[in-house]
């Protein structure tokens, strides 16, 4: 009932949002202080756990899980002003952000911000596109190199993304073949968080297998909101899998084209930070987060509006209209 709650309560802001003139949330003149608010929340937290002796390495603060406090910490960057900020401004809110998805340790927010990021640099900005892709395809590669080249115990982020991979190439044929694993032993010898990606996959492909198993009627219109923790005992870590089990193929595609028809309705500067948590919702349960997902919808709305330029569309045509004025005027005059 929580989660359907949630859900109708999310498209209803939507709905609403719509209709309202909103300005951009990272515009209007008291974004500073939900930013210095949410900052601080955040901040507080993670004093009060290291306080209180909380041990787990991953930072969850006043949040339920670690994955929440980062989709909360993806917040601050829709309310940073990328054009009347200073760029040391800018450059500090994404510091910040950065810093705080490292404490929470969540590699999907990691690689979120990552694919945002490559989409704000190389179609939001002004400049030469090809300059550009070629900076951003020599950076990706000192990257790879970087991270096979490291040898081990030198950095933590790199050493617990390769065990990662390490454990899902040992045992990816066992999740394929639908055998049951022990998760309990992989975890004593290889750690809580070098089986979450394994983990993640069993439970997508169990969640995949039941749904393309069922009846005509569940696959067109789900199991119902909520059923996915009930049969599964778990969240499905995916919210394109959840969505697709609990409203089936209809209501996946709804889902995507209420979203898609937002995203298109955006001006392109303003599209980084949804491509990073959409890509981030891959191997997160963040559709349950409502304050969250409320704020991305309004932040997506906002941006859409008539009366916002964007200057990354503005072509030959556009620049040629005062000219075009002038001779009309002249014309007439």
């Amino acid at each position: 009932m929580q989660e359907l709650t949630k859900y109708l309560a999310l498209h209803i802001v939507i709905l609403f949002g719509i209709s309202l003139p909103l300005t951009p949330l990272s515009r209007t003149k008291k974004a500073w202080i939900l930013y210095t608010a949410i900052l601080l929340f955040l901040v507080i937290g993670c004093f009060w756990s290291i306080a209180h002796g909380y041990k787990d390495p991953r930072m969850k603060g006043f949040l339920p899980n670690p994955n929440t406090f980062a989709l909360t910490a993806m917040m601050l960057l829709l309310l940073t002003n990328g054009e009347s900020s200073r760029s040391s401004a800018i450059r500090a809110s994404h510091l910040v952000a950065i810093t705080l998805l490292f404490l929470a340790r969540t590699s999907g927010a990691l690689i979120g911000y990552v694919a945002g990021f490559i989409h704000l640099n190389l179609f939001a900005k002004k400049g030469n596109l090809i300059k550009r892709s070629v900076i951003l395809a020599v950076s990706i590669s000192l990257i790879i190199i970087l991270f096979t080249a490291m040898p081990n115990d030198r950095f933590e982020a790199i050493d617990m993304t390769r065990g990662k991979i390490a454990v899902i190439e040992k045992n990816y044929s066992r999740v394929l073949s639908g055998k049951e694993i022990n998760f309990y032993s992989i975890v004593e010898r290889q750690g809580v968080d070098n089986t979450s990606g394994l983990w993640r996959l069993y439970q997508w492909h169990r969640i995949l297998t039941l749904f393309f198993s069922s009846s005509l009627d569940k696959i067109m219109f789900g199991y119902g909101i909520g059923t996915t923790d009930i049969l599964f005992k778990q969240k499905a870590h995916n919210d394109y899998i959840r969505i697709l089990f609990e409203t089936g193929l209809i209501g996946l595609i709804l889902n995507l084209i209420v979203w898609g028809v937002l995203y298109r309705r955006m001006a392109i500067k303003y599209r980084w930070i949804v491509i990073a948590i959409a890509v981030f919702c891959f191997t997160e349960n963040n559709y349950d987060h409502f304050p969250a997902m409320s704020l991305l919808a309004l932040y997506m709305i906002s941006a859409g509006k008539p009366n916002i330029v964007d200057e990354s569309k503005q072509g030959k045509g556009e620049k040629k209209r005062p000219q075009v004025m002038e001779r009309v005027s002249a014309s007439v005059s």
